[in-house]
């Protein structure tokens, strides 16, 4: 047999889920732009205050749009931030939350609301993380990966993002449907390298600059300028070019019914923490991020709203200014009652989660949680080095003073936001199901499945590709699924490699003393436990159990809990 089970008892807190395109004169639909420029931390924008002169493009647009003074990524890589961008949801829920990991086809993407809704959707992308094969291209009619086409990904510029975009806004503007666009624009992710005659704008000497990532405590503070200002060159060439993509809608008669959302999925590190980049830490400089929204007809124009937003609430926001319903259970919220000066403190206290799972290529794992919530913040690494944050960011707004120890009931109610919100996430009894790396064939692993005890709440895909399918019958309860472990070509820049399928669900109880039997399984050839017991070649039928007494939630005050496997 090529393929394994594991299968895992995970937190057992059973608690509840969370016309025309060229219309400008607002009696149509609005067309939809996301433009978002990679790597760019708001502090480093003359739009948000910056001192050097990076974005004035930016500005002018800003003074006919909404700016969001502070806003933010759900985490500090490209993937797991994206995929919340387009699907309104934090990263434990649509799944793309590691190197491994892609959506959930389970978790909806805005092109696929947009594109039931009448809308023609297409996207220009220059990551590889952004791309089809971790399941960004559901729902569009045009999906284009420009970074594939160049000699590095990152050599794919704004400048022939912005070549390609100009002849698709001639099809928009007469075409009868409105549009939705997603242009995901590459500078100024590392390497720092902005053309001429930008490497001149800040430094006297623009010198090819260490990567971001090869920054240490040790690098000489020239060297670490110098990046600084090369960066800030980048953000001010990729500026110009988002003005002129503003330009071309212009000049075609699109930009006034067409809402403009400029953002970005992550910010970058130039040892503010003692370390370079991003996808390693989760501090101010790794997820604040611009968030810029022209609205049709210029509403709310020049308006700087301090209440804190993030990517998660762009897709219920834009589905409420288009009049389309959005998909049950999103953990983003419309923005839109903002304009008029709603919220306040209520709004404040909503927490705002952050999640990182990195394996970065020097082989460490990245592994931490943080949650906002009014002006706390408090941040609680896993991997490399545990440890627990706390501060204040109201009269710290860089982060400097570590109040984990001063403020104990402050962090312990942190900690429990974090717990309730991990217990959430992972309840229920895991199944999940690894291709053989040893197996270059696909192997199709079938079950059978009933509820004793209690009934079925939820069902929860982790992982599927469109030919994973799972059912379950009305009356009964009973699950059947079929699901095909196939592993798939990675590309990387150094060789090929292959990309392990996983597959599996989260069946959730009711109530937990509840049990799960596996009837009949084939093409498995063992199980595993979350406490790491074989049980191979048990006997069929197999019961399992999320159970409050055997596997007890750990209480809030702990830094971590069990993790299901």
């Amino acid at each position: 047999m090529s393929s394994r089970i594991l299968c895992a008892v995970a937190l057992t807190c059973l608690l509840p889920l969370g016309c025309g395109g060229g219309n400008d004169s607002g009696l149509g639909p609005p067309n939809v732009l996301i433009y978002l420029v990679d790597t760019t931390r708001a502090d480093h924008l003359s739009a948000y205050g910056y001192a050097r002169a990076t974005t004035p493009r930016l500005e002018h647009f800003a003074r006919e749009s909404v700016l969001f003074e502070r806003a933010y990524s759900p985490s500090s890589w490209t993937r797991a931030s994206t995929a919340s961008l387009l699907t309104g949801l934090d990263p434990a829920r649509h799944g793309a939350r590691s190197r491994k990991h892609r959506i959930s086809k389970e978790a909806p993407l805005l092109a696929e609301v947009l594109a039931a809704e009448g809308y023609l959707c297409a996207a220009i992308v220059t990551n590889p993380h952004v791309v089809e094969t971790w399941g960004f291209g559901r729902g569009f009619e045009l999906f284009e990966d420009l970074g594939a086409l160049a000699p590095r990904w990152q050599d794919a510029d704004a400048s022939l993002v912005t070549e390609r975009v100009e002849p698709l806004l001639d099809g928009f503007a007469d075409d009868p449907r409105p549009f939705f666009l997603y242009v995901h624009t590459i500078d100024p992710h590392g390497p720092n390298t902005p053309p001429e005659p930008y490497d001149r704008l800040f430094t006297d000497n623009p010198r090819v600059a260490p990567l971001p990532g090869a920054l240490t405590l040790e690098t000489p503070a020239e060297d670490v300028e110098n990046m600084r200002a090369l960066y800030d060159a980048e953000l001010r060439y990729a500026d110009e070019y988002f003005g002129r993509l503003l330009d071309a809608l212009r000049a075609r008669n699109l930009y006034d019914n067409t809402l403009i959302v400029f953002t970005s999925d992550h910010g970058e590190e130039h040892l503010e923490h003692g370390r370079g980049g991003h996808g390693q830490q989760l501090f101010e400089e790794c997820v604040r991020v611009p968030l810029v929204v022209h609205f049709p007809g210029a509403e709310g124009g020049g308006k700087r709203i301090t209440a804190r937003a993030s990517l998660l609430d762009m897709v219920p926001t834009i589905l409420a200014v288009v009049g389309a319903d959005a998909p049950p259970g999103l953990d983003g919220v419309d923005l839109s009652p903002l304009l008029s000066g709603a919220g306040g403190v209520q709004w404040e206290q909503r927490p705002f989660f952050l999640d990182l799972d990195l394996l970065r290529h020097d082989g460490k794992l990245h592994r931490a949680e943080g949650v906002i919530r009014g002006h706390w913040k408090y941040i609680l690494v896993h991997e490399p080095e545990p440890k627990a944050l706390l501060f204040n960011l109201a009269s710290d707004p860089e982060e400097r003073k570590n109040r984990n120890a001063a403020e104990p009931e402050i962090a312990r109610t942190m900690r429990g936001l974090l717990h309730e919100k991990r217990a959430e996430d992972a309840a229920g009894v895991h199944l999940l199901l690894a291709s053989d790396r040893r197996s270059p064939e696909p192997t199709t692993v079938r079950a059978r499945l009933h509820v004793e005890g209690g009934r079925l709440r939820d069902l929860v895909g982790i992982e599927l590709e469109d030919e994973d399918v799972y059912s379950v019958d009305p009356i009964t309860e009973v699950i059947e699924l079929a699901f095909v472990l196939r592993e798939t070509s990675r590309h990387s820049t150094i060789r090929q490699r292959k990309q392990q399928d996983l597959d599996g669900l989260i069946v959730r109880l009711e109530p937990p003393t509840a049990r799960l039997v596996i009837d009949s399984i084939e093409g498995m050839v063992g199980i595993l436990f979350a406490r790491g017991e074989k049980l191979a070649g048990q006997t069929w039928p197999l019961t399992l159990a999320a159970d409050a007494t055997d596997w007890p939630a750990p209480p809030a005050d702990q830094q971590s809990g069990r993790r299901a496997a």
